[in-house]
């Protein structure tokens, strides 16, 4: 495979050495990064095989409780472009069963070799697929456009059952033996049998809609589970003003545990020793998750990313360009780097590196203890899917559809 093209670029980011509320600000010039445009000779993959049975499963933000954080490693030093594909819908997170890279594509949810990038099945739906699909006993659960939640054979794509809702579905359902969890944008959060596909219970989340108007209320966002508590955003869709809240709910019984009225659209949450994070216009906030009380608030930007969290750090997208990382301890600011296009991608995190990609078509590999970037995969397309981190690879879509796998130099070429 012919090298990608590498360009030195001097990495300027912000290192703000104060608690909340002070104002010194210290700019610092990092080493070089490396630049990794991507590679316009890349063929298109052909079919392959069909992989073996699952060895290894890497889900939606690392974790149900959607932390971010990967135990897989991923690209450290530098990175080449192993395989592209097309065909993905635009945003469209990928998860990883087996050697099967799973990704949402505008009619349907296919599944590529890891390795490859080949296809291995495609399994069509009715409408598009924006999220990520979710994986439990052999068992695919991904939703579409139409309202439509279906359940598939992991290994060939084969429809088990669907379950009709009445608006579109863009979150990636949390499941576990006792339930398919999820939202839709007709005002329902839905837990299914993941077997049979049956309704166990759905909740109604607050706020007015009016299909007229083109004003709907539901769930938009990715639910984290932790124990038997599932929280959760509602969203709105069209009008000027909205009844949001934070929901936290018992997985079984489906009854209310605690509501936090944030009053504008917020981040999907992410929980972390006992506490949930989400980030919204102006505020990034931590509540308990046993009781919803407010335990941390961090005034910014508009934060438009989901959040990781790792060792008592949260790092987050602003609307404004920047990666944040705050200390959840201290609410210091101890890095703030500006990657020059906003961040709609979740960061993910393998050991002590996070990667996202930025409106401007960048994906960045960040170094979290210095918060300089240690290289930059150039796309020229706007990136807002959650990278994976897997196999020692980096996968993620970009707004053209298309899919990218990187690994490191050493590995892959």
């Amino acid at each position: 495979m012919p090298k990608n093209k590498i360009l030195p670029v001097l990495i300027v980011f912000m290192m703000l050495f104060c608690t909340q509320g002070c104002g010194a600000v210290v700019e610092t010039a990092a080493p070089e990064a490396v630049i990794l445009t991507k590679n316009p000779a890349a063929q298109e993959p052909i079919p392959t095989a069909m992989p073996a049975l699952p060895q290894t499963v890497e889900i939606y933000r690392g974790n149900l409780e959607r932390s971010g954080v990967f135990t897989a490693e991923a690209p450290v030093d530098n990175a080449d472009l192993l395989w592209q594909a097309s065909g993905a819908t635009p945003s469209a997170s990928p998860v990883l069963v087996g050697s099967q890279l799973l990704v949402g594509s505008p009619d349907g949810l296919t599944a590529l070799d890891s390795q490859t990038g080949g296809l291995l099945w495609k399994a069509q739906t009715s409408g598009a697929v924006s999220s990520a699909p979710a994986y439990w006993s052999d068992t695919l659960f991904v939703g579409d456009a139409n309202g439509l939640l279906y359940a598939l054979k992991s290994q060939t794509g084969q429809q088990l059952w669907t379950y009709q809702t009445g608006g579109p579905i863009f979150s990636s359902p949390a499941v576990d033996e006792s339930g398919v969890y999820f939202g839709s944008m007709d005002g329902f959060f839905y837990a299914l049998n993941p077997q049979s596909g049956q309704l166990l219970w759905k909740f109604e989340v607050a706020g007015t809609a009016d299909p007229s108007s083109g004003i709907s209320k539901g769930v938009r966002g990715t639910p984290a589970l932790s124990g038997n508590t599932l929280v959760f955003a509602s969203a709105q869709s069209g009008g000027a003003s909205a009844e949001l809240y934070v929901y936290a709910l018992d997985k079984i019984s489906g009854q209310k545990l605690w509501e936090y009225p944030t009053w504008n659209q917020i981040t999907g949450p992410a929980i972390a020793d006992g506490v949930v994070y989400v980030g919204g216009f102006g505020t990034f906030t931590g509540l308990r998750l046993s009781d919803g009380e407010p335990v941390f608030n961090f005034e910014t930007d508009i934060v438009s990313s989901a959040p990781a969290i790792v060792d008592s750090v949260a790092i987050f997208g602003l609307d404004d360009g920047h990666m944040l990382a705050a200390s959840l301890r201290t609410g210091e600011i101890k890095w703030a780097f500006n990657a020059g296009g906003s961040i709609n991608s979740a960061p993910s995190v393998s050991g002590h590196m996070v990667y996202f990609g930025t409106g401007a078509g960048a994906l960045y590999a960040i170094d979290i203890p210095s918060g300089q970037a240690i290289w930059i995969y150039e796309t020229g397309d706007r990136i807002a899917s959650s990278p994976l981190l897997a196999e020692g690879a980096v996968y993620f879509t970009s707004d053209n559809g298309t899919v990218y796998a990187l690994t490191s130099r050493s590995a892959g070429n």
